[in-house]
């Protein structure tokens, strides 16, 4: 009897369908900055690479044309930018593109819990335009755990990466809807 269940709630599972993805009307440029912040240091870093490739495919799914923007480019600006406000003003001077795409991550240890290492990622996306206006914005944080204790920052973003992924979907998604109104 057991078996049937599960059996059962494997079916339901993988016939549930997600939400289709908002596609834009027209494919406009996004300019994509992931930046990945160090309690301890207060240094201001780049993202691992496979986050920032993530997210950009998350904005293309969309019908947007999404640029990951070198950190040349903004890593001397954010240096001295800590805030968002700041940052979002540098963004709508520096980039080239009409619209520009920059998710603020800062992740810290919290405890042990467990034999495990709890940290948590505190994140602000923020969508704006090249005038200076913030199109949508939101923050959260994810909570991450780890096994090892060498693993640090970028561990705790890679495992944060899903959800991180997920909400900027959903405010792409959110802010593509406006244009089709």
């Amino acid at each position: 009897m057991r078996w049937w269940f599960m059996a059962w709630i494997g079916w339901a599972v993988g016939c549930a369908h997600l939400p289709p993805v908002v596609q834009a009307p027209e494919a406009l440029e996004v300019d994509v900055v992931v930046v990945l912040s160090a309690t301890a240091t207060g240094a201001v870093g780049p993202a691992p690479s496979a986050v920032v490739e993530t997210l950009t495919q998350v904005v293309n799914d969309r019908g947007l044309r999404a640029r990951a923007v070198p950190v040349s480019v903004w890593s001397e600006g954010f240096d001295s930018r800590r805030a968002t406000g700041p940052r979002a003003r540098y963004m709508s001077e520096e980039v080239s593109a009409g619209l520009w795409l920059m998710i603020e991550s800062e992740a810290r240890w919290y405890a042990q819990v467990a034999g495990r290492y709890r940290w948590t990622v505190d994140v602000v996306i923020t969508l704006g335009g090249a005038d200076g206006e913030v199109l949508s914005q939101q923050g959260f944080e994810v909570p991450v755990f780890m096994v090892y204790d060498h693993e640090r920052e970028a561990s705790a973003l890679l495992g944060a990466q899903p959800v991180i992924a997920r909400r900027v979907g959903e405010l792409m998604d959110e802010w593509v809807r406006t244009l089709k109104d």
